[in-house]
């Protein structure tokens, strides 16, 4: 549980920091954006035609950078589920080796009972055993006293 806490704690942070990265990245390319509109005003003595041939250029320049961001973006979502499906695995680890670590342990509380089983048995067996015997010995001594009598 813990571990898993971790692990979206750290995906929480990472999403946090590509939001800000996405933020400081939008912004930086409307300042860009901003500059670049103040030059074409400025630069006025410009033909027509250059005006119309550097805004074409920049509009393509920008639809290169926008492809670019939206494949970033694309390979670090890749690279979240990526590292989510992970922490999945090691967690289904986790909890396949507990499952494990409890059937060995109930193996061995089986056996363990099955060895005091058997060693009650033989203890048993035993008493039974010599029960017989000290009584068999006691009828000896009767059957000897009564022919010596």
């Amino acid at each position: 549980m813990k571990q898993e806490n971790l692990t979206e704690q750290n995906l929480t942070e990472e999403n946090l920091t590509q939001e800000n990265l996405t933020e400081e990245n939008l912004t930086e390319r409307n300042l860009t954006q901003e500059n670049l509109t103040e030059e074409n005003l400025t630069e006025e003595n410009l033909t027509e035609q250059n005006l119309t041939e550097e805004n074409l250029t920049e509009e393509n320049l920008t639809e290169d950078n926008l492809t670019e961001e939206n494949l970033t973006q694309e390979n670090l979502t890749q690279e979240n589920l990526t590292e989510e499906n992970l922490t999945q695995d090691n967690l289904t680890q986790e909890n396949l080796t507990q499952e494990n670590l409890t059937e060995q342990n109930l193996t061995q509380e089986n056996l363990t009972q099955e060895n005091l089983t058997e060693q009650n048995l033989t203890q048993e067996n035993l008493t039974q055993e010599n029960l017989r015997s000290f009584v068999s010995l006691l009828l000896l001594h009767l059957v000897v006293s009564l022919n010596s009598s």
